[in-house]
């Protein structure tokens, strides 16, 4: 079963070497790490094509330069449709990967080959302060046990990291028609994958996640007025194509009803904060089941009434 690694790199100078020495490493190697720079203005074009000579690492790891600033969400998408193993990983610039994830991840999926999606737990760092605790937000038993992911509220929320995930080849082409331009790869996967019934959670702390100060997503916070209500109403078109998804699978009318349900929420909630429909906020109420976190109802109409 062939691997390929889809790392996309946007000046990542700094800490690019410890995520190659992470990938050279692994007990499994990659048959292939495509490496896509989205125009870095430093050198880590540089520091990647010498990395790559000094290890001989090539023709199976090289790298190439975006015509034009893709942002990483594009990027990735492009790197995925690129790729040519039959499982797929993602790597970001900055983490570190314990020795034995390909290896451990890859044995699964060879073990199950009907799992289209297969993403692990990570643990955090911060850059500035290693020994610093870092608090999750879902806390994970990190004991190797694995859990089928479900059409619910607790797991539809984007619950691991692009660098955690794993996907097969063949539900990658099965989804390629269910996709839209800056829909990050983690949150199409993680969302499709569950849609599928075949995604599941491995609770094993196979990536060292650093937190620093040019992350591109992690710890995003959406408390300011502007960026909430994008998000929210980014969610509501993204729910529009997993309800296509859902269709064009035949999936049970509760499946449907569901996504319906949460792509209404999502809209209502980016109209009460960039539109003040004051209304929505009581129409939000019959969707709190839906909510991430109840008390975010609280946030919206904080956001909301914000200049």
């Amino acid at each position: 079963m062939k691997i390929s690694v889809v790392m996309a790199t946007y000046n990542g100078a700094r800490f690019i070497v410890e995520q190659l020495d992470s990938i050279r490493l692994q007990t499994r190697k990659p048959d292939e790490l495509l490496i896509r720079d989205d125009c870095s203005t430093d050198n880590t074009m540089e520091i990647v094509t010498n990395y790559i000579d000094t290890y001989k690492l090539g023709p199976q790891w090289h790298i190439v330069c975006n015509p034009v600033n893709l942002g990483f969400e594009d990027n990735f998408a492009r790197g995925a449709e690129q790729a040519t193993g039959d499982i797929i990983f993602f790597a970001d610039q900055d983490d570190i990967w314990q020795p034995r994830k390909l290896q451990q991840m890859t044995d699964l999926l060879e073990q199950h080959p009907q799992w289209n999606l297969l993403s692990c737990d990570y643990s955090s760092f911060f850059d500035s302060d290693p020994n610093k605790p870092v608090k999750k937000a879902r806390p994970a038993p990190n004991d190797g046990s694995i859990s089928l992911l479900r059409l619910n509220t607790r797991d539809f929320y984007l619950g691991s990291l692009g660098c955690c995930m794993a996907v097969r080849s063949r539900f990658l082409r099965q989804i390629t028609p269910y996709q839209l331009s800056g829909w990050a790869h983690d949150d199409r996967l993680w969302k499709l994958g569950i849609c599928s019934g075949q995604s599941y959670l491995l609770h094993s702390n196979l990536v060292c996640h650093r937190l620093h100060g040019n992350n591109a997503a992690t710890g995003t916070n959406y408390h300011g007025k502007a960026k909430r209500s994008r998000h929210f109403y980014n969610q509501s078109r993204y729910a529009d194509i997993v309800l296509n998804y859902l269709t064009a699978m035949g999936a049970p009318e509760r499946d449907q009803r569901f996504i319906r349900h949460f792509g209404q929420m999502m809209a209502l909630r980016a109209q009460l904060i960039s539109q003040r429909k004051w209304q929505n906020a009581w129409l939000c109420i019959k969707y709190l089941p839906y909510f991430e976190k109840k008390k975010s109802w609280l946030v919206d109409l904080y956001a909301a009434l914000q200049g």
